[in-house]
C-alpha cells in the first residue's frame, strides 16, 4: 500500500488500483505493444486507423508565430532542390569503355595499322548532360541553357535564296 502525504502530515493508506498480480499481457500484432486481454480489441481498431494515416509534420515555426505580429507576415520558404542522382555506376561504364577503345587503338598502331582506317569510337552519353531538340547535340546543363535559344534562333531563320549563276558572253 502506498501512503498519500496530506497537510497535517499524517499518513493515511490509500489502495493502489494498478498493483495487481496475475496480469496477462497480449502483444498487438500491428504495433507490438502489450495490452491486456480485455483493451486489446480496442487497441487494434485505433491502431489500424493510426497505422494508415500519415502523421503530419508539426511546424514549430509557426506554433511561435501564433498570437504575436509574426503571424500577419509571410515568410519565404526555401523550397528544397531534390538531390541529382549520382549515375557514378553509368559514368563509370562509360570510362571503362573509353580506356579499353584507347588500348584497341594503341594495339592496333603497334601492329602497324592506321588509325583512321578505324570506326569512331561510341559516343559517350552522360546521362547529366541536356539533348537539343534543334541540333540534337547534348550539353552540360548550364551550356544547354545558353545554347538552346541560340539554336532556336538558328533554325528557325529562313533560309537564304540563292542567285541563280549568269552566264558570261
Amino acid at each position: 500500500m502506498k501512503y498519500q502525504v496530506s497537510m497535517d502530515m499524517q499518513h493515511v493508506p490509500q489502495p493502489n488500483e494498478y498493483e495487481q498480480e496475475d496480469v496477462v499481457l497480449a502483444p498487438c500484432s500491428i504495433c507490438g505493444r502489450k495490452f491486456k486481454q480485455e483493451r486489446l480489441s480496442k487497441h487494434k481498431e485505433v491502431c489500424m486507423k493510426s497505422t494508415n494515416k500519415k502523421r503530419k509534420v508539426f511546424d514549430m515555426s509557426k506554433a511561435r508565430k501564433q498570437g504575436t505580429d509574426l503571424e500577419n507576415y509571410r515568410t519565404k520558404r526555401k523550397t528544397k532542390e531534390p538531390p541529382k542522382r549520382n549515375n557514378w555506376k553509368l559514368k563509370h561504364e562509360d570510362f571503362i569503355q573509353t580506356v579499353r577503345h584507347a588500348k584497341s587503338l594503341s594495339k592496333y598502331e603497334a601492329m602497324g595499322g592506321n588509325i583512321a582506317d578505324l570506326p569512331p569510337p561510341p559516343p559517350s552519353l552522360n546521362p547529366d548532360y541536356i539533348q537539343c531538340q534543334y541540333c540534337e547535340r547534348r550539353f552540360a546543363p548550364q551550356a544547354a541553357e545558353r545554347h538552346i535559344p541560340k539554336c532556336k534562333d538558328m533554325k528557325a531563320r529562313p533560309t537564304p535564296l540563292r542567285r541563280k549563276p549568269t552566264r558570261r558572253i
